[in-house]
Formats: C-alpha cells, structure tokens, sequence
C-alpha cells in the first residue's frame, strides 16, 4: 500500500505566512474544523503541516475524517476559508455543527506558564553528559505513547554554542498527551 502525502490532495497554493498568535477562548465555542472524504492512505502528519493557523488543541482521525480542534474560533475559520479553495479529490473542510468542549484549566495554565505545544523533546546531549547509552527511538516511542497517540517522530540536529545538539522530537494528536509528559518528568 503506497502512502501519498498531503500535497497529493492540496493544490500547489502556498499559504499566506500568518505570524499572529491566537487569544485563547474560554467556554464552549465552534473551533473544530472537521475534513470529509479524506482518502484512507494520506498522511496526518501532511495535512497538519499545511495548517498555519494558530495552535492545535487535538486532531481526531476517524474513518475518512480528520477533526481538527482549534485554541479559538478565528483560527478554525480561518483554516477552512484558506485550505477550503486548495483541497482537491473531493475533500471537504468546514465547521463542526457541534459546539467544542470548554478548554481545561490545566491546559491553558500550560499554554501560558510554559509555552506547552503538541511536541516532546528528548535530547541526546543529557545522556552523553553522563557517559550513558542514550535511548533508541523505539524505545522512546514505547515509554512515551503510554500518555497517548503519537503523531510523528522526528530525528533533530542543530548546532549550538557547545557544538551539534542531536535528539528526537515527539509530536502527540493532542497537547493533553504532552502536558502528562512535562508533569510526570
């Protein structure tokens, strides 16, 4: 089974660089942006590459839907007012007809105090420091999607002042998974 990316299914159109950060809403409000008659061999991972418009709370993946939850109302309207013209073989994207459940105290305080996002970053230098083995990525992967679905893992590099930093990103469907993460190490 041959997997097709996001750009398979999403005209060519780059999206507008939106550099704004969302106001949280409190309360129930519409913000989840719901695509219809997503074929069952593209990649989350793609689409959610493509948006560009504020933080994602939760992506949902169900049959040939994927329910995307918005930290606010502006940023899901404006998803589906850009990606509702680039869409192609038959997909759809438009509001969910049901009102979005109120934001968690806890996740807000976690927005706010630190910065939380659906990613978890597991760096190699701790270990190498110790002159410890530093974990495999399976083994990272079994620990970690113990708090939750695991979206994607990404092998990063970069250097710093002290030299190359390498490590692997984690990123969850949704930031309740990452938050459990940072509380419990």
């Amino acid at each position: 089974m041959q997997l097709y990316s996001w750009q398979d299914y999403i005209h060519e159109t780059p999206p507008e660089g939106i550099t704004e950060c969302p106001e949280i809403e409190y309360g129930p409000h519409f913000r989840t942006v719901c695509f219809r008659g997503v074929p069952a061999n593209c990649s989350v991972t793609r689409l959610l590459e493509e948006i560009k418009f504020g933080p994602i709370e939760r992506a949902t993946v169900e049959n040939n839907c994927i329910m995307l939850q918005f930290f606010n109302t502006r940023a899901a309207s404006r998803c589906i007012k850009e990606l509702n013209t680039r869409l192609k073989y038959g997909m759809t994207c438009e509001m969910d007809q049901f009102m979005s459940p109120q934001l968690l105290a806890t996740t807000v305080a976690h927005l706010g105090l630190h910065n939380a996002s659906r990613a978890v970053n597991v760096s190699y230098d701790v270990y190498r420091r110790r002159n410890k083995e530093p974990p495999t990525e399976e083994s990272c992967r079994n620990a970690l999607s113990t708090y939750g679905e695991i979206e994607s893992v990404q092998f990063v590099e970069k250097t710093r002042f002290g030299g190359p930093s390498h490590g692997l990103v984690f990123r969850y469907l949704d930031i309740e998974s990452s938050i459990k993460v940072r509380i419990s190490s």
